[in-house]
């Protein structure tokens, strides 16, 4: 058999030094048989819009990569290109909840006229849902009343669901303002609109042919949050919008709103269309087939929510029970946490007695950058490697609390890189030089070597398409050409050099903080990965 060099990264971008470091391989002492895909993750943005000067670059390298696995996601910063429904139907009638000591916001359309009746108040613990709302066990008196003089009039009203507004009504950890109202000047008409997000899903399931996909539509529709103001947005899709998510609960508890807007959207795509909230049909002709739906994303950061673990569990699970509805062979992944070392995520999600009756627990994923203390500085790039290490160690802790709860459930970890110091905001920042694509390429190799001796299944490079103000160091391609850099680069060697099954054997270089060394088997075929740790020449 052959011994083939796989991997040799150069993180040296002029002369410098050598080092010099004995890998010793014991290709008949097998660890373990990979059973991990490493991948990427594609996000939506206006460079990937058909028009953008790097489109058709972009897809060709993306179908030239030939991942399996991809996670394609609908991230918020771009309204119009993520989100289906921007606008709340303009029909009749008007409701929302809030939670105590958050706001509740009802609102007619600038063509719905004013706010001209409310059917419905209640602050304290009402049930049921909008049509028909229900008086719970105990009720402000005054509810109907603060609220008929706060809205009746008025194109807009924002109502404070708090005991200084409606007086104290029971003791109940759970109180809440439900509200039914209608505009004078209605219209059953909603704003349901792919005309944006249709091409962007079409060249991806192009370019990756088929194949087995993750798909995250991450965003909520702002106007389902409970805001004292509406969360507004700038008419230009290419226009990114950091503000848009909301910051607080749904105004919706019973969830229905939220999981019914999925619904539609998972139908719109694999089952030819929908019906809206009137009864209208919407037809797409769309038949796609979708292998994996992850719900939400990084809800611990804020950039949904934030949420506590509790809420997002409630909402996953709604979510999986709806989308099931539609498609019962789709598996879920669940989590997409920004902070992996969040152990009481884990230790509350993976509980399966956390979650309603029927829901499974396929997968959960959790995400992972450096983040790099100087922008052009190739020697600290260095300094890569070491958190990239304990983030190894972190994740083996993450697979004890997985086989202490759930063994069954796997493991994506779907976001994996480095962010250099002024991403995403700053745009009058120096050019990354090219060592750093190297480093960063390297880090990922590295990572997903030790990820892989641990058992997990799947290891996302994050992103396609990165640029100035929308994490350019992140970037796998030029964003000014769509040519690749390192990072594309390495993923493509590791994809085109490692199969599933492969045998990983015992490895051990002289020198580990220098230079690494995975040896496997492939077939009839030895192979090593080595990546060099260092900004130096290594021999």
């Amino acid at each position: 058999m052959t011994l083939r060099g796989l991997l040799f990264m150069v993180l040296c971008a002029n002369i410098c030094s050598a080092i010099q470091s004995d890998v010793v391989v014991k290709w008949n002492s097998v660890v373990r048989k990979s059973k991990t895909t490493p991948t990427l993750q594609v996000v939506v943005n206006p460079l990937l819009r058909r028009g953008s000067e790097i489109h058709d670059n972009v897809f060709r390298e993306l179908k030239a990569i030939n991942a399996n696995q991809v996670r394609f996601q609908y991230w918020y910063p771009y309204p119009h290109l993520v989100v289906a429904e921007l606008e709340a139907p303009q029909g009749n009638p008007r409701c929302a909840v809030a939670t105590n000591d958050t706001w509740l916001r009802i609102y007619c359309g600038t063509t719905d006229g004013l706010i001209e009746d409310i059917q419905f108040a209640s602050f304290g613990d009402p049930t049921g849902s909008c049509g028909n709302f229900q008086m719970g066990r105990c009720n402000s008196d005054q509810s109907l009343q603060v609220v008929k003089n706060m809205c009746l009039g008025k194109q807009s009203c924002s109502i404070p669901a708090n005991i200084a507004t409606f007086g104290k009504t029971c003791n109940t950890p759970d109180l809440r303002l439900a509200v039914q109202a209608s505009c004078s000047n209605a219209r059953n008409v909603t704003s349901w609109d792919f005309s944006y997000m249709d091409p962007l899903m079409e060249d991806f399931m192009d370019a990756t042919g088929g194949r087995n996909m993750i798909l995250d539509m991450s965003t909520i529709p702002a106007w389902m949050f409970n805001t004292k103001d509406p969360i507004t947005y700038s008419s230009d899709p290419n226009a990114v919008n950091w503000g848009y998510q909301g910051p607080t609960l749904l105004r919706d508890p019973s969830m229905k709103e939220l999981v019914t807007y999925f619904q539609r959207i998972l139908s719109w795509y694999t089952k030819g269309g929908f019906y809206d909230e009137y009864g209208v049909y919407h037809h797409s002709g769309h038949n796609y087939k979708f292998s994996h739906w992850e719900v939400l994303n990084e809800v611990d950061l804020g950039f949904t929510g934030p949420f506590s673990v509790e809420y997002y569990t409630q909402i996953y699970d709604a979510i999986v029970l709806g989308l099931r509805e539609i498609d019962p062979n789709m598996q879920y992944v669940g989590l997409a946490l920004a902070g992996h070392y969040e152990w009481s995520w884990y230790t509350y999600f993976l509980n399966a007695s956390n979650h309603a009756p029927g829901v499974p627990l396929d997968w959960i994923s959790f995400h992972y950058y450096t983040f790099a203390k100087n922008r052009t500085d190739s020697q600290s790039f260095e300094d890569f490697f070491a958190p990239a290490e304990d983030f190894v160690k972190e994740t083996r802790e993450i697979i004890k609390i997985r086989d202490s709860l759930s063994p069954q459930t796997k493991i994506d970890i779907d976001e994996l890189g480095v962010v250099l110091p002024g991403d995403p905001f700053d745009v009058d920042v120096k050019p990354i030089p090219d060592s750093y694509w190297n480093a960063a390429g390297a880090m990922f190799a590295y990572v997903w070597a030790g990820l892989a001796l641990d058992g997990v299944e799947f290891v996302g490079e994050s992103q396609m398409v990165g640029f100035p103000t929308q994490w350019p160091s992140v970037s796998m391609v030029n964003w000014t050409t769509g040519i690749p850099n390192s990072r594309y680069r390495v993923l493509q060697l590791l994809l085109e050099n490692v199969q599933l099954e492969d045998e990983f054997v015992t490895t051990t270089s002289s020198d580990d903080s220098s230079i690494f060394g995975q040896a496997y088997v492939s077939e009839n075929s030895r192979k090593i990965l080595l990546v060099n740790r260092r900004f130096q020449v290594s021999s």
